[in-house]
């Protein structure tokens, strides 16, 4: 019998930053980065936060990172680094999201995060959280046990990895979920029979409103969810 799986958009949808942001924050306070070009990353992080460019902004947020880290950084103090990181991401989740997943979870699911952030990173969150696959968009390559600059990056697409997922797993599109927040999350989104948009960036929310997808909006402790009746989408849930 084949099993339902459920895709949720890791940075932005459970998590409420950018994963690299996280990271770039620790290093600057374990004294991997200077204080200056930290806070020039944080500042970009938070200038495109929404974009629909995010895999084009993480790989210059890479390239600027470590080439400010001047002699890169030892394999074992990343790894520091990615287990403070972790606790830090999984302090500063969404609650309707994270409900979502524990309720999906219970539900005998098969779960399925994605990021466009670094692999090692995206593992650690996504194996604390539950999930039981991953996807991440790069690789740092460890030469002689530092960390230098180099990376691999993901050549295939999330939907790509999915389907490879879904055929080595035996899952089932139908009655399977989806939760994204940005443009880049629409081919999985389509890939499934229920989409969850959260809280979207304008592009998704046009595309979500054209289709009738649920949308749910989350603000502090406040969650709405919005369905679409007739042409407009109309308050249906809150709770505080």
């Amino acid at each position: 019998m084949k099993k339902q799986f459920a895709v949720f958009n890791l940075d932005g949808s459970i998590v409420r930053k950018n994963l690299l942001e996280i990271v770039t924050s620790e290093m600057i306070n374990r004294g991997q980065l200077d204080i200056g070009p930290g806070t020039q990353l944080i500042d970009f992080f938070n200038r495109y936060h929404d974009s629909e460019k995010i895999t084009e902004i993480n790989k210059q947020a890479i390239e600027f990172m470590f080439k400010n880290l001047r002699k890169g950084i030892d394999s074992e103090v990343y790894d520091k680094i990615i287990e403070l990181s972790t606790k830090h991401a999984l302090a500063d989740t969404y609650l309707y999201t994270r409900e979502l997943l524990q309720s999906l979870k219970n539900n005998n699911f098969f779960l399925i995060a994605v990021s466009n952030s670094e692999m090692k990173l995206v593992g650690s969150i996504a194996k604390s959280l539950g999930f039981d696959a991953w996807i991440g968009k790069y690789s740092f390559v460890e030469n002689k046990k530092k960390l230098d600059g180099k990376y691999d990056i993901l050549k295939q697409t999330n939907v790509e990895v999915i389907n490879n997922l879904i055929q080595k797993f035996g899952l089932e599109t139908k009655a399977s979920t989806a939760v994204g927040s940005t443009i880049s999350d629409l081919e999985f989104l389509n890939l499934v029979e229920t989409q969850i948009v959260f809280n979207p960036s304008q592009t998704l929310f046009k595309e979500a409103r054209s289709k009738g997808w649920m949308v749910v909006l989350e603000r502090k402790d406040m969650i709405y969810g919005l369905m679409k009746q007739g042409e407009e989408y109309v308050l249906k849930q809150t709770n505080v």
